[in-house]
């Protein structure tokens, strides 16, 4: 199965607020929303808890957009979309070391999106994926639950 990740040049002021539970749809959850802006990029489920302190400020500043994506049956392409958090800015416990500067970021999950197969162009798997990032970033995306919902 194909992969294909791509992650922002620069990094991008991204902001998750707790959006009304739906208790028919996700019960005994948190629905949390990821914005660019104003434009909401993806939804996700988390612990009922949630709050804006959940996420231990790790969205504070600005990060890079990680998009990873793999087409899945009948030509939908699947990506999930993270922050990428360089491991000096992951907070730790005053006893543990400061990481070196070659550890690996933590790809923090925000939640996943798609490209139905109808809406794609027909190009290559990387191409489309593109396109379908571009469409993200420019708040013309769909948080997945939408899209299934409107094509019901």
């Amino acid at each position: 199965m194909d992969t294909v990740v791509l992650v922002t040049d620069q990094p991008l002021q991204l902001t998750r607020k707790r959006l009304a539970d739906d208790p028919e749809l996700a019960p005994g959850v948190a629905i949390v929303g990821t914005y660019l802006d104003d434009a909401l990029l993806t939804r996700a489920v988390a612990d009922p808890d949630w709050d804006s302190d959940s996420d231990m400020g790790l969205l504070g500043q600005p990060r890079r957009l990680h998009y990873q994506a793999t087409e899945i049956d009948g030509g939908t392409i699947r990506a999930e979309l993270s922050a990428v958090i360089p491991a000096a800015d992951i907070p730790r416990e005053p006893w543990q070391a400061e990481p070196d500067d070659d550890a690996p970021p933590l790809i923090f999950p925000l939640g996943i999106v798609v490209r139905i197969a109808a809406d794609r162009t027909g190009a290559e798997l990387d191409v489309e994926c593109f396109i379908h990032f571009q469409a993200i970033l420019s708040g013309a995306g769909e948080p997945v639950a939408d899209r299934i919902l409107k094509n019901l």
